[in-house]
């Protein structure tokens, strides 16, 4: 009796990777009897549904069994018959192992415990996390681990390969934030051309995207800040706004770039963004507020009080906190 290739493939990959009893397999089943099952039951029809669900989550190859020496012992030069599909000598092998026992407990032992979950309710498969590639790892860690060992233009080379490769599929998130989360690493770490540089890449990328153009502006006007100042910001700005699209202008933009050097702690500094967004959108009540936040870090209460009124003439109707917070500032002035 003769079967499929594909299936071969889907039982090579789950005969060495799992099983979940160690029960005798019965000599009559396809290419039986298979052994060191650890995981999963020896039931045919379990391994071929699962090994060609690993296949399809890891992104492996089924043509001629290629895709099962990712965790198999053998070689594409012989014979499949010859291969050692028992062998543990793989790490990937008994890394999947683990990894079907993770699969069966999250899905048997926490998603079934549910209370408002059905018999069809989604299960967690290899896919869920792989996505058609053997490293899950999210797209800035693998970029940022690639910049490490090679550098700036190896990244920017090895995002491209990955987004031509992948990009209709699901296996990384090429959407803006992925290149700003890796900029943000590269800041970290103090690269700041480089950093600038996948941030323009974004760009490039994504070129009528407001969220990607706002991140080189924030960048700028930020590094600006912290070289030179008021001075920098003033110059900086107006080149940024015959550079980028006017999506990347609104009052939240630079208003972001002020609450990261609060959080830094670097109060004048949030004080000179805040100062200037007040300056750029007048009429925004955003900006005032985020000012008058800065004066009470810095203990101003009388400008702090003078922020907030101004906020609530420009917009009444904000949210109740504004209102909430003059009265208590004004109460502790009695």
């Amino acid at each position: 009796m003769k079967y499929k290739p594909v299936a071969l493939t889907s039982v090579i990959l789950i005969v060495a990777a799992t099983a979940c009893s160690t029960a005798p397999v019965p000599d009559d089943q396809p290419y039986g009897p298979y052994t060191n099952l650890q995981v999963l039951s020896g039931d045919w029809s379990e391994l071929e549904e699962v090994m060609l669900g690993n296949l399809r989550g890891l992104g492996l190859r089924r043509t001629g069994g290629e895709g099962c020496l990712h965790c198999h012992v053998g070689s594409m030069q012989t014979s499949m018959e010859t291969w050692d599909y028992a062998s543990d000598a793989k790490r990937n092998k008994r890394s999947a192992r683990q990894m079907l026992r993770m699969v069966k407990n999250i899905n048997e032992g926490h998603l079934s415990n549910l209370p408002w979950r059905t018999e069809n309710s989604i299960q967690v498969t290899c896919y869920t996390c792989h996505a058609g590639r053997t490293n899950p790892t999210p797209l800035p860690d693998v970029l940022a681990s690639h910049y490490d060992s090679a550098g700036i233009d190896a990244t920017v080379q090895r995002y491209e390969e990955l987004r031509e490769r992948y990009y209709e599929g699901d296996a990384y998130d090429f959407r803006e934030s992925s290149l700003i989360r890796l900029a943000a690493k590269l800041q970290d770490r103090e690269a700041h051309d480089d950093a600038l540089r996948i941030l323009e890449l974004n760009v490039e990328t994504h070129p009528q995207s407001a969220s990607a153009h706002r991140g080189v502006v924030r960048y700028v006007a930020e590094r600006a800040v912290e070289t030179d100042g008021e001075t920098g910001l003033r110059a900086v700005y107006p080149q940024l706004t015959a550079r980028h699209v006017a999506g990347a202008f609104v009052w939240f933009t630079l208003d972001r770039v002020g609450w990261d050097f609060m959080g830094a702690g670097k109060v004048a500094r949030a004080m000179t963004i805040f100062n200037y967004n007040v300056e750029v959108y007048p009429d925004h009540a955003g900006p005032v507020n985020s000012l008058a936040n800065a004066y009470l870090r810095t203990g101003d209460t009388t400008e702090a009080i003078s922020k907030l009124e101004a906020s609530l003439e420009l917009r009444p109707d904000q949210s109740q906190w504004v209102g909430e917070l003059l009265e208590e500032l004004l109460d502790s002035r009695r």
